[in-house]
């Protein structure tokens, strides 16, 4: 052995350095013990590759569920943008209403508004500018049959020689457009126009004119359409009666826009409908009669729609639409640009820093057996089996987990830079930071446990503490507490922290044992324990009774003795949950405060975990409280 190392130790290895065991005492009569071979040497490997085949696993079902996530904002996305559009074109139809209701307020806040008139208001509303969809606005007025003559002669005089209703026929009452603006281009091809003569349009008439409300046509080819650009169309139509008129009497014509339907949609989607492909067809029916608009012909029908795409109905002025909108692949092409990618990346390294800690976790294991085997052979060292093992082996495991815990967060920063701040994957390494910070918390616990001194720094009741600790440990489960503290009064002396720490942990396995539901009765009583009895306390006299009953599961009877050695868990080892060191912690704790722990358990009847801890002596006294 180098000069240096102390006679009798044993030597941890503890990451980067190397860190002498306490030398324990020599016991005549007792050899050295054979140098063993344990399992941890070709178990270590394997269980680091289950572990890594575990959480690759657990990655893979994490990435799948990214893609699903991204794929699903997407679907909300789209059908955002879907209701936006629908939300947009009900908006401009409103609209446009409220633009007729204007023009047939100044009818009727006139005795006759001139054609002068109508034109100078119709340019002060600067349509071109604002409503880039109108096609015109104008005015159709009511002829009676025997009154047409009169009406042609009367627009004749005002400078129309050549103007005459049309088209002709003996039909009762007629129409006639006299006013449309802007009245130059395609509009002078409808001035005189009888709409009342055509089916689609004289039904919208009728029912503007016997309701009083605007009216939505259904699908038509305008008048004022050339034979090059031919667009579906459709007209809006609002009545307006003499004055003291009502619905269905006294009419004398109607306000009303025309629309170009693929004009009218660039007014109303504008650059907003770029990733989206819009069909608009006529009434509950669609075909290729029916159809008015498709914005992107070149793709196929919509009905039903391929990938993401939605069908809806758009009710105005008494009509109905049926508009199909599907995704086009500008939109689509963003499901691509998730970042489940980085998810696999992370969760990756995630894997591999994980199994390459569960091969320190068993080679640590591995040592503490083999220190608990030299210390068997010592009688001197028979009590300290528990206390003394778990300690080194807490400190050693603490140093190693900094390590590990420091190059996670190392990989977490470099992974940081390239993630999207905001995005799921920045997100996702917040949460293994924080993990990673409460990790590195926990083996400073442990290496604090390790060494600390027996310094018991509180005088007084537990009570408090106890309740404290039983209600946080139990917060978010359905587990109901009952607490009997007949000795809530009783003075021990105690280490708040490491006290707490212990009714924490036992709660908390009582908590899960019961699987988050069922009651749990704690409580506190005096009880002295006389000599000449076998004892479960170090030494007789008075102590603080502490029980935790739960009505869990309870314990195989083959483990209950074992259930606070190191390493002896009754959950899956290793796992997250069953490492098996919390009992034998609080062994050590209860332990350095003079008392003790103990079990009893029957299959299917529950647990009781007993905790005894000395009464501390009167101030001035030396009596027991």
């Amino acid at each position: 052995m180098e000069a240096g190392w102390p006679k009798g130790g044993c030597l941890l290895w503890m990451g980067d350095h190397l860190d002498p065991a306490p030398a324990a005492p020599p016991v005549p009569g007792l050899t050295a013990p054979r140098k063993r071979r344990g399992v941890g040497s070709w178990l270590a490997p394997w269980m680091a590759l289950a572990v890594l085949a575990g959480t690759l696993g657990i990655t893979f079902r994490v990435w799948t569920q990214a893609r699903t996530s991204a794929r699903q904002e997407i679907r909300a996305y789209f059908d955002f943008r879907a209701r936006d559009a629908l939300s947009r074109m009900t908006q401009r139809l409103a609209t446009y209403e409220q633009v007729l209701r204007g023009v047939r307020g100044l009818i009727y806040a006139s005795d006759r508004v001139s054609r002068r008139e109508f034109s100078a208001y119709v340019a002060s509303l600067r349509l071109e500018e604002h409503h880039p969809g109108i096609q015109g606005l104008g005015y159709a007025a009511l002829v009676p049959r025997a009154k047409a003559g009169q009406h042609v002669e009367g627009i004749r005089r005002e400078g129309f020689p050549g103007y005459t209703l049309w088209p002709a026929g003996d039909r009762d009452p007629l129409s006639a457009i006299i006013y449309l603006e802007p009245f130059s281009g395609r509009n002078l091809r409808a001035f005189g126009y009888d709409m009342f003569s055509e089916p689609v349009r004289r039904e919208a008439m009728a029912r503007a004119w016997q309701t009083g409300a605007t009216a939505l046509s259904a699908k038509v080819t305008l008048v004022q359409e050339t034979g090059q650009d031919v667009q579906s169309g459709f007209l809006m139509y609002l009545p307006v009666y003499a004055k003291g008129g009502e619905p269905g009497r006294n009419l004398e014509g109607w306000v009303y826009v025309p629309f170009r339907m693929a004009d009218f949609m660039a007014d109303v989607l504008g650059e907003r409908a770029g990733d989206l492909d819009i069909e608009i067809y006529d009434g509950d029916v669609p075909g290729p009669d029916t159809l008015m608009y498709d914005r992107d012909p070149g793709h196929a029908s919509l009905l039903p729609p391929p990938g993401l795409g939605s069908r809806q109905a758009l009710v105005f002025g008494g009509h109905r639409w049926t508009v199909a909108i599907r995704a086009l692949p500008v939109l689509e092409a963003q499901m691509r640009r998730d970042r489940s990618i980085e998810v696999l990346v992370v969760g990756g390294l995630g894997s591999l820093l994980a199994a390459v800690l569960v091969w320190a976790l068993v080679q640590g294991r591995e040592r503490a057996l083999a220190l608990a085997e030299t210390r068997k052979l010592q009688v001197e060292a028979q009590r300290l089996h528990h206390q003394g093992a778990i300690g080194i082996l807490a400190k050693g495991l603490a140093h190693d987990f900094n390590n590990l815990m420091q190059s996670v967060l190392s990989w977490v920063y470099l992974a940081r830079l390239h993630a999207e701040p905001g995005g799921k994957v920045a997100q996702a390494l917040d949460h293994v930071e924080v993990g990673s910070a409460q990790a590195r918390e926990l083996s400073e616990r442990l290496h604090l446990l390790s060494d600390a001194p027996d310094l018991l720094d509180s005088r007084g009741p537990v009570a408090p503490l106890l309740q404290q600790a039983v209600a946080e440990a139990l917060a978010g489960s359905e587990v109901q507490a009952r607490f009997e503290l007949e000795a809530a009064d009783a003075v021990v002396r105690f280490q708040a922290t490491q006290l707490q720490a212990v009714f924490t942990h036992v709660t908390v396995n009582a908590r899960e044992a019961m699987a988050g539901q069922g009651s749990l009765v704690v409580s506190l009583r005096r009880q002295t324990f006389p000599e000449g009895e076998e004892l479960p306390v170090p030494a007789p006299g008075s102590y603080l009774h502490v029980a935790f009953a739960d009505a869990g599961p309870g314990i195989d009877p083959a483990l209950l003795p074992l259930i606070f050695d190191p390493y002896v868990s009754t959950k899956q080892t290793f796992s997250r949950k069953g490492l098996g060191l919390g009992l034998a912690l609080c062994r050590i704790v209860v332990q350095r405060h003079g008392g003790a722990i103990t079990a009893e358990s029957r299959p299917g009847a529950g647990t009781t975990i007993h905790l005894y801890l000395p009464l501390a002596p009167r101030e001035g006294a030396a009596g027991q409280t």
